[in-house]
């Protein structure tokens, strides 16, 4: 399955504020803990490439893919699929 927006676009369409570093996506506040009781910042990592993400902080410990990370929005996951398209494709030789 594929998504037509990326981690990096949909966190800037959210509004949350990132650092990237390296293939990782760095946001303020983790959107499971807010940083808890501490305020933390920084803490909550997500790929930028495949989605998945987890918190630092250990008494948070959230982690998952995309799909939960949309989810967690509450956004519909379908809304960003990458349509699939069906048509056969002429393959040389065949």
């Amino acid at each position: 399955m594929s998504f037509n927006i990326t981690p990096n676009q949909f966190a800037a369409e959210i509004g949350w504020k990132t650092q990237k570093r390296g293939n990782w996506l760095t946001l303020k506040k983790c959107p499971f803990c807010g940083g808890g009781e501490s305020e933390d910042v920084f803490t909550f990592a997500i790929h930028a490439l495949d989605g998945n993400y987890f918190c630092h902080r250990s008494k948070c410990g959230e982690k998952g893919n995309f799909w939960k990370l949309i989810e967690t929005t509450g956004r519909n996951p379908r809304d960003y699929w990458e349509k699939e398209n069906k048509k056969k494709k002429f393959i040389y030789g065949r």
